[in-house]
């Protein structure tokens, strides 16, 4: 089983990049339909870079070196990849937003991660079996194809939460969720919350729905801005695995392998919370982690980096 890793990056302090997007975000009365229009035009935060996609690209070679290929999908950007082996450096291809949207370039240019990411199962060459990253995601110890797929279902972590009716959310991914859901078919009153980790997909089980639902795909990727309509990918593809029978649950608990420091916490918790969380990734039973806000904590943590940075060293001293 080959297995792939797609990540989408974006360089904010790129000054097209950033051009671009304010010129778009202000079309309209509402940022041109955008539903979180006051959030993206002013937290930079979703667009800064602080080292992220490095150390998340340095952890991938350290402890999942059986990874096949990586796609970074950009616009028309490409980070920093140097300090990387030669053979890690030949798994990297990087994809633009012209190549997975090459029959749409319309929707062009976009600064949506939900739009983007619905295109992910269209890149050329991508594996039937692939984990989706963001670049605050990593791993923190050696990691198996295992560990993320069970006689090829998806491993999906999370833990089980009430179906409501009505969001009443300012967090895009909230809304997001609730519709992969309800797009899956699943009903009752709960539904499987995924773990804000990374997430093994099922490329023909994306393919065959987005074949018999193309008009769900066009909507999506509609969006230069994240909408509350919208989907993302990596909940849509474990959603349909598990309405399918298709996928293996993980539930959160005690003993998870995953540990997340979220936004609010990085810049709302205090600096001993902030270091203690942080000093998590380096439990035994985690394997994987996410850090949303790396510049809060640092503001908070001045040796933050540091804490994270000590993940690979432990492993080159084990």
């Amino acid at each position: 089983m080959n297995i792939d890793v797609v990540i989408p990056w974006v360089d904010g302090a790129d000054e097209r990049h950033r051009r671009a997007r304010l010129k778009h975000i202000d079309v309209g009365a509402n940022g041109g339909g955008n539903d979180f229009y006051v959030q993206e035009r002013s937290a930079e935060i979703r667009w800064k870079q602080h080292g992220e996609i490095q150390f998340c690209l340095r952890t991938i070679e350290a402890f999942a070196p059986w990874v096949n290929k990586i796609f970074l999908v950009t616009d028309n950007q490409r980070p920093e990849l140097t300090g990387f082996s030669r053979q890690f450096l030949s798994k990297i291809n990087i994809i633009d937003h012209t190549e997975i949207f090459s029959e749409n370039l319309e929707v062009l240019p976009t600064f949506n991660s939900a739009t983007i990411g619905s295109a992910f199962w269209k890149i050329q060459g991508l594996s039937d079996y692939f984990l989706i990253f963001n670049d605050d995601l990593f791993f923190t110890q050696p990691v198996l194809p295992t560990d993320f797929y069970d006689d090829g279902k998806p491993m999906v972590r999370g833990r089980y939460l009430r179906l409501i009716t009505n969001v009443d959310s300012d967090v895009a991914w909230n809304h997001h969720q609730i519709n992969s859901v309800r797009m899956a078919g699943v009903t009752g009153r709960k539904y499987f919350a995924l773990a804000h980790v990374c997430q093994p997909m099922r490329r023909d089980l994306l393919s065959d729905f987005f074949s018999k639902n193309p008009e769900l795909y066009l909507d999506n990727i509609a969006h230069r801005f994240r909408h509350k309509s919208q989907f993302n990918l990596s909940s849509l593809g474990s959603q349909l695995a598990i309405a399918l029978g298709e996928a293996k649950l993980v539930h959160a608990g005690p003993e998870q392998d995953w540990h997340t420091l979220s936004a609010v916490h990085a810049q709302t918790k205090r600096p001993l919370f902030v270091k203690r969380s942080l000093k998590k990734f380096h439990s035994p039973e985690v394997k994987m982690g996410c850090v949303n806000d790396i510049a809060s904590c640092s503001q908070k943590v001045p040796d933050a980096w540091r804490i994270l940075e000590d993940i690979l060293d432990d492993s080159h001293s084990s």
